[in-house]
């Protein structure tokens, strides 16, 4: 009776606001929640996959600096950097599987982990409620790090003296108004 009353009274509709913010807030707040979920997820995935990657390349080139050493003893060098450098840091995974091969100069730290995921209601839309698995592979070759320096240096004083040759040449590119 009250709303007919105001109604006729002012002579225009009264709309009843006092449920409208709060049904909105049932639709809205759980889509937000859940956005905010699954980029939450895809940042520990990114995050994981970025680390593997990195350790596996870094384990090998720290595996490969021991160019006179035994292959067991560049082995031994690329798992010690690989458990320094993992140790602990993975997000939502069991222990990493590692494998280090080294034949010969050549040197492969392969690490594969199965990442478990956070928020299966969430996500398990998207991965059929499997947990992902990720391979990151580096490769190394050994080098000689005495000649490697010699040989640059060698390079460089070539190139120098060839500038100090040709003084001309170098003056005829720099300045092509003159050349004509």
């Amino acid at each position: 009776m009250k709303r007919k009353e105001r109604q006729q009274r002012t002579g225009r509709k009264v709309f009843w606001k006092k449920a409208s913010s709060t049904v909105e807030a049932a639709f809205v707040l759980p889509m937000i929640l859940s956005i905010i979920l699954i980029c939450l997820s895809l940042s520990y995935f990114l995050y994981n996959r970025l680390l593997i990657t990195q350790t596996a390349y870094i384990a090998a080139l720290r595996g490969s600096r021991l160019e006179w050493g035994s292959a067991s003893e560049s082995h031994g060098e690329a798992g010690r950097a690989c458990e320094e450098l993992l140790g602990g840091r993975l997000l939502f995974t069991q222990d990493p599987g590692l494998q280090i091969k080294a034949l010969g100069k050549n040197i492969t730290v392969s690490i594969k982990i199965r990442q478990e995921i956070p928020f299966r209601g969430m996500t398990g839309i998207f991965t059929g409620n499997r947990d992902p698995e990720w391979v990151a592979v580096g490769k190394a070759v050994k080098q000689n790090p005495y000649r490697f320096i010699r040989d640059h240096r060698m390079l460089t004083h070539l190139a120098d003296q060839r500038k100090e040759e040709s003084p001309g040449k170098e003056k005829r590119k720099n300045n092509p108004a003159k050349s004509l």
